[in-house]
């Protein structure tokens, strides 16, 4: 598992070279009312395929709205997340604007889709989305980079936020208060809206975002 490189100095632990962070942004489409979805039967189909169609056309209509570096990041039985390294404060605003857009669109299809039409009074789709940077490991790390994270580290605003990459069961995972911010803003979610975190809203006002927009800088 690549997890990070540390010495020891001084009894404090070192990140040595080869640590960098990113920012990037999360998001996710849920599917709102599918424990009553599956308690149903339906002529046309059966629940599970309907969540199969669901999970492939989130990728689908992401990907169609100019999103193509967003990854699937997991399937959590009705929902699917996604992460996105973030390259530019432009690219944050596109994909929240892709997002809604593709949240409009599911929800049409499900409605306008005859084959899946029953299942539309049961269900409804949100979206969520926030933003965390996150430390991780590379081979290869620019000087600027390098510098960025000794920097941060000085001043102690390394994040807790990381990547784990197990390589031998080729899993990638991200852990740390920061990324849970998606589970705590569901509570809030509304059907058929997109919700974002308070650290996203701040992130799209351009507002108090010095070491987000460095690390960005950094990462290009």
């Amino acid at each position: 598992v690549d997890r990070f490189r540390y010495s020891t100095r001084g009894g404090m632990p070192a990140l040595e070279t080869g640590s960098r962070v990113d920012v990037y942004l999360f998001f996710s489409f849920d599917l709102v009312g599918s424990s009553r979805l599956k308690a149903q039967k339906f002529d046309r189909f059966h629940w599970v395929e309907l969540f199969q169609y669901f999970h492939s056309e989130c990728r689908r209509l992401i990907a169609g709205r100019g999103v193509e570096n967003a990854v699937v990041w997991k399937y959590l039985g009705d929902e699917v997340l996604f992460y996105q390294r973030i390259g530019s404060a432009y690219q944050v605003e596109h994909t929240i604007r892709a997002i809604d857009r593709t949240l409009a669109a599911l929800t049409q299809e499900l409605a306008g889709r005859a084959k899946y039409a029953a299942a539309a009074e049961f269900i409804s789709i949100r979206a969520m989305a926030w933003v965390a940077p996150v430390l991780s490991f590379a081979e290869a790390v620019s000087d600027k980079m390098t510098a960025l994270v000794t920097e941060l580290e000085k001043v102690g605003l390394l994040p807790d936020d990381q990547m784990i990459h197990d390589r031998e069961n080729n899993i990638l995972d991200f852990l740390g208060p920061n990324i849970d911010t998606g589970f705590q803003i569901a509570a809030s979610a509304r059907p058929e809206h997109i919700t974002i975190s308070p650290a996203l809203a701040e992130f799209l006002r351009g507002s108090e975002r010095p070491v987000l927009d460095a690390i960005i800088e950094a990462g290009n």
